[in-house]
């Protein structure tokens, strides 16, 4: 498993690779300033998902982009992973992410498979 974290605007990112899996989640207990809404355990107990937090307010997004672009080519120069995958969790970020997939298929040589909210890579 890869995995780095970085605070950014208050607010601890975590990215992981696991599983041919791709994750970003904001780890709310490390952060020195706490999100707006947290997500509620007992709104959906058997999904329930500590990693997930809502209306996180940060707007260094740029900082945040840079921290996924080096934690990407991190993996994948190391990793060499023939597929992997990862999903957006609302449909609002689905756009973006896709942007974002696409540059990742171009500059690492994958073909891309979207279906819904996910983005599959797969090594050409």
């Amino acid at each position: 498993m890869f995995k780095a974290s970085r605070v950014i605007a208050g607010y601890c990112y975590v990215l992981e690779y696991e599983n041919n899996s791709l994750i970003l989640y904001v780890d709310v207990a490390a952060s020195p300033k706490r999100p707006m809404e947290e997500y509620d355990p007992f709104a959906d107990f058997y999904d329930f998902n500590p990693r997930i937090v809502y209306q996180i307010e940060n707007r260094e997004v740029i900082k945040v982009k840079t921290f996924v672009d080096e934690f990407v080519h991190s993996f994948i120069r190391k990793e060499k992973p023939y597929y992997f995958i990862y999903s957006a969790n609302e449909d609002s970020k689905v756009s973006v992410y896709q942007k974002y997939a696409e540059r990742i298929a171009d500059k690492y040589g994958y073909s891309m498979e979207v279906k819904g909210r996910s983005f599959k890579f797969f090594k050409c």
